[in-house]
């Protein structure tokens, strides 16, 4: 499955202690996925993510967030089956901003940060960002959020402002010439995302 013109599809990544997840673009139907997930975050998570507190995601938020069309607004979401069900244990998001760029928002469950769901995640919206033309990526990033800072400079991004509490990043795209799929692109944009 690819969201329209995201250029992402679903597929099966392999993560550094052995479990394996699903990433998919996300459906309107994952909204009660959103909400249970943000329900079993650590509250410190949380904040990291909203940079404010956020006790909970209320269901018109989760129905917003679900509802990206993977053309303005790409989405993707990483599930594991647990207990016999499929559960969102990731949720990673490109918005447009009124600059042409797009803002990046990305969260994973706490038991699964570190093995490098987060970073194949950004690369997947980096590559959705290059499909739609956009010329960065952007992420506002809380000081005391070492982890999505080190993530962030992975990908050599600029620090371009910054509040003293918020840093704001930008990650240059690398725009997709059009031509020929060779087959190794098949490969990575496929099910074989591992």
């Amino acid at each position: 499955m690819t969201t329209a013109d995201s250029g992402v599809a679903a597929g099966l990544v392999m993560l550094g202690d052995g479990r394996v997840v699903q990433i998919r673009p996300i459906v309107a139907g994952d909204a009660d996925g959103l909400v249970d997930l943000h329900r079993a975050l650590f509250a410190a998570v949380r904040y990291l993510r909203f940079q404010s507190p956020k006790p909970q995601l209320r269901p018109a938020e989760a129905a917003y967030l679900a509802a990206a069309d993977g053309t303005d607004r790409v989405a993707l979401v990483a599930t594991t089956v647990e207990d016999g069900d499929a559960r969102i244990v990731a949720d990673a998001r490109v918005e447009p901003t009124a600059t042409g760029d797009g803002e990046v928002a990305l969260l994973v469950r706490d038991d699964l940060q570190g093995l490098g769901l987060g970073r194949r995640l950004l690369t997947l919206l980096i590559h959705a960002g290059a499909c739609r033309g956009q010329r960065r990526l952007l992420l506002y990033v809380l000081a005391e959020n070492e982890a999505m800072l080190t993530l962030a400079s992975q990908f050599d991004a600029d620090p371009i402002g910054s509040n003293g509490d918020v840093a704001l990043l930008a990650i240059v795209v690398k725009q997709v010439v059009p031509g020929p799929v060779s087959r190794r692109h098949r490969q990575l944009t496929s099910s074989s995302l591992g």
